[in-house]
C-alpha cells in the first residue's frame, strides 16, 4: 500500500515514462495509472462491485490513490465496519494487481468469480490467523541445521532445492524445483516460466516462493528450501526487504511460512544444489 501511496508501483503509465514501454491498460486499452488499475478497468470495477463490499468503485472525484485510501478507509470506519471489511479492502487491491501481473508475466486470465474467491480466502486466513496469534503461540517456526549435516534431511521431512535461470534474448525467466524425502529420494520436480521477467534476483526469490506453494499443494508441513543465492536467504530470514522490486514477493513468502508446522530456509553453495541447477538448465533449453 505504500508504493501505491507514493505513486510507486510499475504501471503502464509509469514505465512509458521512465522506458517507453507501452501505457496500456492490458484489459482494457486505457493508460494505465495507479487509479485506473485499482479502481477505474471496467474489469476492476466488476470486481469492487460483485466482492462482499459491493463496492461502486468510481465513488468520489478523487485524484491519486492515497486520496482514495484515506477516503475509504474514513468511511468504512464510519459506517461501523469491522477489521475484517478493511482486511477485505486491501486484500481485493492486493489481488487486483496480482491478477494483472499474472496476465502480463504467465498469461493467466482468472475470471472475476476466481479473483473474488482468492479475495475472500485470502481476507478470512488472515482474521483466522489474527485470532490464533492472539490465543496461541505461532505455529510455524524456523530452524537453521549446521551446514556440516546441509545433506542430511530430517525424519518427516521433506527438502526442495530451487534454482533459476534467464534467457535474456527472449526476455524470460525460468525456475526449477527439485523435491526429496528424508531417505533423499527424488519424489517430483516442477518448473515454472515467467515472460518479461529476466533479473536474477527477483528470479531467485520467484522460485523459493514457487518452491512454497507447491509445497503447500502437496500439503507437505515440514520442509527445507535450499538455494545458492545467499541474498534470497539471508532477507528472507532477517525478514527485512530494502529492495522494492523483492518487496512484494517477500511478503508472499513471509506470508506463505504460516502455512507449515516448520520450515527452513537455507542457503547452500552452487556445488551442492547442481540437481535444481541442472533441471532449471534443462527446463531452459528446452530438453524436458
Amino acid at each position: 500500500m505504500k508504493r501505491c501511496i507514493h505513486d510507486g508501483i510499475p504501471t503502464g503509465s509509469a514505465l512509458h515514462h521512465r522506458l517507453q514501454l507501452p501505457p496500456d491498460c492490458k484489459w482494457c486499452g486505457e493508460q494505465e495509472t495507479v487509479l485506473h488499475l485499482l479502481f477505474l478497468c471496467p474489469f476492476t470495477r466488476h470486481i469492487w462491485f460483485q466482492c462482499p463490499l459491493n463496492f461502486r468503485s468510481t465513488w468520489g472525484t478523487h485524484t491519486s490513490f492515497a486520496q482514495h485510501w484515506k477516503a475509504t478507509i474514513s468511511q468504512l470506519k464510519e459506517i461501523g465496519s469491522s477489521s475484517q471489511d478493511i482486511s477485505l479492502y486491501c486484500f481485493t487491491l492486493w489481488h487486483i494487481w496480482k491478477t494483472r501481473n499474472n496476465l502480463i508475466f504467465r498469461e493467466e486470465e482468472p475470471t472475476i468469480e476466481d479473483t473474488i474467491r482468492y479475495i475472500i480466502t485470502d481476507a478470512n486466513e488472515f482474521e483466522q490467523s489474527q485470532i490464533k496469534h492472539h490465543s496461541v503461540p505461532r505455529r510455524n517456526q524456523t530452524f537453521q541445521s549446521p551446514q556440516s549435516t546441509a545433506n542430511i534431511i530430517p525424519s518427516g521431512f521433506m527438502k526442495l532445492n530451487y534454482d533459476a535461470a534467464v534467457d535474456i534474448q527472449k526476455k524470460r525467466g525460468f525456475v526449477g524445483i527439485i523435491a526429496k524425502d528424508d531417505h533423499s529420494i527424488q519424489r517430483e520436480k516442477i518448473s515454472a516460466q515467467f515472460r518479461f521477467i529476466w533479473d536474477p534476483g527477483i528470479l531467485k526469490m520467484l522460485a523459493l516462493r514457487e518452491a512454497m506453494n507447491w509445497a503447500i499443494s502437496q500439503h507437505w508441513k515440514k520442509v527445507i528450501f535450499e538455494g545458492d543465492a545467499l541474498q534470497v536467504s539471508n532477507i528472507i530470514n532477517s525478514r527485512q526487504c530494502s529492495n522494492a522490486a523483492l518487496q512484494g514477493i517477500c511478503e508472499d513468502i513471509w506470508y506463505l511460512q504460516n502455512s507449515f508446522i516448520t520450515t527452513s530456509i537455507q542457503y547452500i553453495p552452487r556445488t551442492q544444489n547442481s540437481e535444481a541447477h541442472n533441471w532449471v538448465q534443462a527446463v531452459k533449453h528446452g530438453i524436458l
